[in-house]
């Protein structure tokens, strides 16, 4: 399950990336911000849906039934998601940036490249992205297991304040890329 799990994030972290390029490939300079955090809030939707649904089979099962089989429920949905999004990414195009691009002009081997070039670059960006994932999986992720391990919430309940925390996350998301458009 934990090698799963790796995979998963490793997976989620890649096709993250090449979304936010080819977002902000196709956007209009000024937009830029509010149209990646378009993004960040349609990612955090996945989250508010996992938690919400593991918030809901916890309300609606109990003791032997979801731990012999109703946690597989929340798995079960995921994956047929996961299968519509790759069928949905496998018919997309490519950004019009990245066709204009002369083939001579890309890199055989482009992450040593931009590590080489922009080390800098790669070493805040990583920062940034690490500071936000920490944040936002320890108030949507960690929190709930922690309040239900405490005994100060019930797993349920737990679950249903790590589902209120996703839906600020998703509200305030646009309005941090636009105030990013706006101040730079």
């Amino acid at each position: 399950m934990m090698a799963m799990r790796c995979l998963m994030s490793f997976s989620v972290g890649g096709e993250y990336s090449g979304v936010i390029t080819y977002l902000v490939e196709g956007a209009e300079p000024k937009r830029r911000g509010f149209i990646t955090s378009l993004a960040s809030a349609a990612s955090e939707v996945g989250g508010l849906m996992a938690v919400g649904l593991a918030a809901l089979t916890t309300s609606f099962f109990t003791g032997p039934d979801l731990d012999s089989w109703g946690w597989r429920i929340p798995f079960f949905i995921g994956a047929i998601m996961a299968g519509a999004t790759l069928l949905m990414r496998s018919r997309m195009d490519e950004s019009p940036v990245f066709e204009e691009e002369d083939e001579d002009d890309k890199a055989t081997n482009p992450l040593v490249e931009v590590l080489r070039v922009e080390p800098g670059a790669v070493a805040r960006g990583f920062a940034i992205s690490a500071l936000g994932s920490i944040t936002y999986y320890v108030g949507i992720g960690y929190a709930p297991t922690f309040l239900q391990n405490a005994g100060k919430f019930s797993e349920s309940d737990a679950l249903w304040l790590g589902t209120a925390a996703a839906v600020a996350v998703i509200l305030v998301t646009p309005f941090a890329g636009m105030a990013a458009d706006r101040f730079g």
